[in-house]
């Protein structure tokens, strides 16, 4: 998979990956080409505020584990750098593994800005009913953040008879 974020207005982007284990993987700003951080805890590298972000650089992918299922990936913005001393995973409920979609909501996407409550999450028309768990998900973030969104969808292994997105 590659990640591309394009902003009306320059902020400080954070991208997170949670596979279809579980596992939370800090995509940008902490990892570029390849997956050298795996901490999520690990403060992420100072950037500029920005408007567009490419993860990976262009040209290259993420590659997805063998293990198919579910994948969640997490954009999160705001005006300042994230503060050293916040811990992600302190504020991710750990998902082992994602909360799995059913047929008939293949693709899921959560959008929220400022405070998260249930009357304020947007989703979006590729998801017929809001996904609760990924809303639960996100509301930690919620005062840290000026903006969140996060995508859900479904993926299968090279080995799967058909995949889930090509029914």
């Amino acid at each position: 998979m590659c990640l591309d974020v394009h902003l009306n207005q320059p902020s400080h982007v954070y991208l997170v990956w949670i596979d279809a284990s579980g596992q939370l993987i800090p995509l940008y700003p902490w990892n570029n080409e390849t997956l050298e951080i795996k901490d999520i805890d690990q403060p992420p590298p100072e950037r500029r505020p920005g408007k567009l972000v490419f993860s990976p650089l262009l040209g290259k992918t993420w590659t997805f584990a063998a293990q198919s299922g579910t994948e969640i990936v997490l954009l999160l913005a705001r005006k300042e750098p994230l503060p050293p001393e916040l811990k992600l995973s302190e504020l991710l409920q750990p998902l082992s593994p994602p909360p799995k979609l059913d047929s008939s909501n293949l693709l899921s996407i959560i959008q929220a800005g400022g405070s998260v409550t249930a009357e304020s999450v947007k989703t979006e028309p590729a998801s017929a009913k809001p996904n609760a768990q990924l809303a639960a998900l996100i509301q930690p973030l919620a005062e840290h953040f000026d903006l969140i969104q996060a995508v859900q969808f479904a993926h299968a292994d090279e080995n799967s008879e058909s995949t889930p997105l090509s029914r």
